[in-house]
């Protein structure tokens, strides 16, 4: 069982390597950024980013989480390549006509997103940029689905090295501001495609059936819906304190947002593993025990995270930019755990995946995208920024207690509640510990703040959360690292 566990997380981390390689390098480059781009730039590239996230729900129509179930169903090797190429030339109409639709109307768009026409070949930019990430995914969905994650971190690591080289060269020695970061994504989207295209249409046969398509748009469209419902939920905020408030604070939240959706990555890049290890241990004897062994651990890795940068957050922020950026760490917090609840809400749909009720999803996050709207139009006249973040958090909140209730009627996970409780008891203390006490100079408080992160693995420890085979596993893989 521990085996298959390890195999998974294993995975999972290069599948963060892969797929936050390119928001850690955002990360380092926070600093260079606040120098070169106002907080108005930053809430241009926050709308942009909402608008990319929408063309990309329709664009993919659920395509990736519909192969793996379609994949692993499949008995034979040419029965998964079918799979595969269907999936292609779903893609692929439907993008074509999308994009000739979005040009032909780009200065309409930027006029209802941004206000103001300007901005139409930011649009265009940002539509390229989807089209090819879509048509890029086959390849990548390829490699996922034969468990080959080291192959997928090397590709888009390789991605996101060129996607840096090129920023830094446009945004400082060409000064480019906002359209240099937007520019270097869609250059680097479409090497990935001339680089991954030929290579995957050398080992898949490209074919069509219309069967196969039948099955795929089957699982994955009912997603388009929860997709949406999902993006409203994640970055509505972001359009909503345009609206109210200006895109100085738009920018602002953004980057508070940014530095607490790291729990988003992690969450995401496990769900990329998550859906091949649920339904290739669908027919084990001891299947429950895994999902909910893994969960524990997922919820525990999670808390850890959250706890660091809640925090941390306001010395993160004086370290990593300007002053004209500081009130951004008020909101890393609920950001921080609204995405922790996100992460528990994909892996506790253990049912909806292996029952195929997708169209269950579409429902907890559409629930939630609307309640997440109400409290903004409540919050937000009043509250600013601060009340776009806590109507988030709610609506994450409740989005999670949907998922369960529904998942566990069609297949009941027996969680361990105990172990859990511990973790969330000992992360509140510790956090109280860390906000409640004033430290000004900034040196001794992140010590002192340090310090109260590393308690929590010992207090883990002392509180009995760990049973004995996971300590033996934990004290024999310590003496590894020791002697190594």
């Amino acid at each position: 069982m521990f085996s298959k566990i390890k195999k998974l997380f294993s995975d999972s981390i290069f599948y963060v390597l892969g797929n936050t390689a390119g928001k850690i390098v955002g990360f380092l480059l926070i600093p260079l950024y606040t120098r070169y781009l106002t907080p108005a730039d930053y809430g241009i590239l926050s709308l942009c980013s909402l608008f990319g996230s929408f063309l990309f729900i329709f664009l993919n129509l659920g395509m990736s989480s519909a192969i793996f179930k379609n994949y692993f169903k499949a008995e034979t090797p040419e029965g998964k390549n079918l799979v595969l190429s269907t999936s292609g030339f779903i893609m692929l109409l439907i993008s074509l006509p999308v994009m000739g639709i979005i040009i032909v109307n780009s200065a309409g768009i930027s006029r209802l997103l941004l206000g103001s026409p300007v901005y139409a070949n930011a649009v265009i930019i940002v539509s390229l940029t989807g089209v090819f990430s879509q048509l890029a995914k086959i390849p990548f969905s390829c490699l996922r689905a034969q468990g080959e994650s080291k192959k997928y971190a090397v590709l888009t690591l390789s991605d996101t090295g060129f996607t840096l080289l090129l920023t830094i060269f446009l945004v400082v020695a060409f000064k480019k501001g906002f359209w240099g970061i937007l520019i270097s994504q869609c250059l680097a989207g479409l090497l990935v495609c001339l680089i991954l295209i030929p290579w995957i249409l050398r080992d898949v046969p490209f074919r069509f059936s219309l069967t196969e398509a039948k099955s795929l748009l089957r699982f994955g469209v009912p997603l388009i819906f929860s997709g949406i419902g999902g993006i409203i939920l994640t970055l509505s905020d972001r359009y909503m304190l345009k609206m109210y408030s200006t895109l100085d604070q738009v920018g602002i939240y953004s980057l508070g947002y940014r530095f607490g959706e790291i729990l988003w990555f992690l969450a995401w890049a496990f769900q990329l593993a998550w859906p091949q290890f649920v339904f290739s241990n669908e027919k084990s004897p001891n299947a429950n025990e895994l999902y909910s062994k893994t969960s524990t651990y997922f919820f525990a890795i999670m808390s850890f995270v959250c706890l660091s940068l809640s925090i941390l957050a306001r010395e993160i922020i004086i370290l990593a930019t300007t002053p004209k950026f500081l009130e951004a760490y008020r909101v890393i917090p609920i950001i921080a755990l609204s995405q922790l609840f996100y992460g528990l809400f994909n892996v506790v749909a253990v049912g909806v995946y292996l029952k195929s009720k997708t169209s269950y999803f579409s429902t907890a996050v559409g629930i939630a995208a609307l309640l997440n709207v109400g409290l903004n139009f409540l919050w937000i006249p009043s509250f600013g920024m601060m009340g776009a973040a806590y109507a988030t958090l709610l609506a994450y909140i409740f989005q999670f207690i949907m998922i369960v209730v529904l998942s566990m009627k069609l297949y009941p996970v027996r969680y361990e509640f105990g172990r859990i409780i511990k973790l969330i008891a000992i992360s509140l203390a510790l956090y109280l510990a860390g906000v409640l006490i004033n430290i000004e100079a900034i040196s001794v408080a992140i010590a002192y703040k340090c310090m109260l992160i590393l308690l929590f693995p010992v207090l883990l420890w002392l509180s009995g959360f760990f049973a004995a085979q996971e300590k033996a596993r934990l004290y024999r893989l310590w003496e590894f690292c020791r002697i190594s």
